[in-house]
């Protein structure tokens, strides 16, 4: 099924909702566009939440801790990304007009917020020679947990 997403009065795209939209996905997953001064406010009883920067520099504030990142684009190799369990609470501020993934998931465990930088990344190349480069891409694993 293919559709186009538009982004909603409060500048949030949903793409799956555990209690909607695909909730045979199992989670939340929501793009979210800040003008430069707005603020999103995240926190939730029953999911974890990853919130990953595609473009644009914010401030990242949880847990009496600020952290600033900045990324061009989605395809830039420095990915930015905070993973807290549920009833943390966090806010991410547009220093510039920004956009950044709020993934959610119920999560009975808790753990140690942690927030990602593009040195903890991952990246593997893969399809190299596939297809006449056609295949080839770079996969970023910022975490994975088992």
């Amino acid at each position: 099924m293919l559709e186009k997403l538009q982004f909603n009065d409060k500048n949030i795209k949903v793409l799956c909702d555990r209690n909607g939209k695909n909730a045979d996905m199992g989670m939340t997953i929501r793009v979210v566009r800040l003008l430069a001064g707005e603020t999103f406010a995240l926190s939730d009883a029953e999911c974890e939440s990853a919130v990953l920067l595609i473009s644009g520099q914010v401030t990242f504030k949880w847990e009496n801790r600020t952290q600033a990142a900045s990324r061009k684009n989605a395809f830039e190799k420095k990915p930015y990304c905070l993973h807290i369990c549920k009833n943390i609470s966090a806010e991410i501020t547009a220093e510039t007009d920004s956009e950044f993934i709020v993934q959610q998931a119920e999560n009975e465990r808790s753990f140690d917020a942690v927030f990602y930088t593009p040195e903890d990344t991952l990246y593997q190349e893969f399809g190299v020679g596939q297809w006449n480069g056609a295949g080839h891409r770079v996969v970023s694993t910022i975490f994975d947990y088992v």
